[in-house]
């Protein structure tokens, strides 16, 4: 149900009915109750009192707020991120990186979308700080559906794979500054690309 949210199959606003839930993922009506439960907390459905449950709509305000406090965020893992790195850190982030730059090539959302993220985690597990992780995350998978608005351009999938190098390769120097930089200015192309699609249809 992540999946066809994220993609846009379940698309903003659309009401999550249990019983074509059910049927549609061949499952029962408790288990898909307890998937939008999930889904609720990490922000990406609304439930509504008396009328169910519907697809977060994200308004560019809120997506603007969203972003701010994720690159709020993203500084302070940058920060703490362990310089040099543990052994086999850096291997294992250029491996996560062929992966990824590969999904790209082959314009596969599903693996890009798996890649990015399990690229993306390894920083926040690396940060030294249990709580910062925990809200990171969160606020990576709130931002989930507004990622895939930056999936769908090929050119800011090719600057995302440069970027994924640049992070690699000052880790690999130890340039903190050149690290902090990158990963920072790497989370806001998706917001303009979400501004981009949805300009003039929301002011607030």
């Amino acid at each position: 149900m992540r999946e066809d949210i994220v993609f846009g199959r379940l698309r903003p606003r659309e009401r999550l009915i249990e019983d074509e839930l059910s049927e549609r993922f061949g499952t029962s009506r408790h288990v898909v109750r307890a998937a939008m439960a999930t889904l609720e907390q990490l922000g990406l459905v609304v439930k509504r009192p008396n009328r169910g449950c519907i697809v977060k709509d994200f308004t560019v305000a809120e997506v603007t707020e969203l972003y701010d406090l994720r690159g709020v965020l993203q500084l302070e893992v940058a920060r703490r991120f362990p310089l040099p790195p543990p052994p086999g850190l850096e291997d294992e982030l250029r491996e996560l990186q062929q992966r990824y730059a590969q999904a790209v090539a082959d314009f596969d959302f599903r693996r890009i979308e798996a890649c990015d993220d399990a690229f993306h985690k390894v920083f926040f597990r690396h940060c030294g700080n249990r709580y910062i992780v925990e809200m990171a995350e969160l606020l990576w998978q709130r931002s989930a559906t507004i990622r895939t608005f930056a999936y769908g351009n090929r050119e800011v999938l090719a600057q995302s794979v440069v970027e994924h190098d640049q992070i690699c390769d000052a880790i690999g120097k130890c340039d903190r500054e050149r690290f902090v930089d990158v990963s920072v200015k790497h989370l806001f192309p998706a917001l303009v690309a979400f501004k981009e699609a949805h300009a003039g249809r929301w002011s607030e």
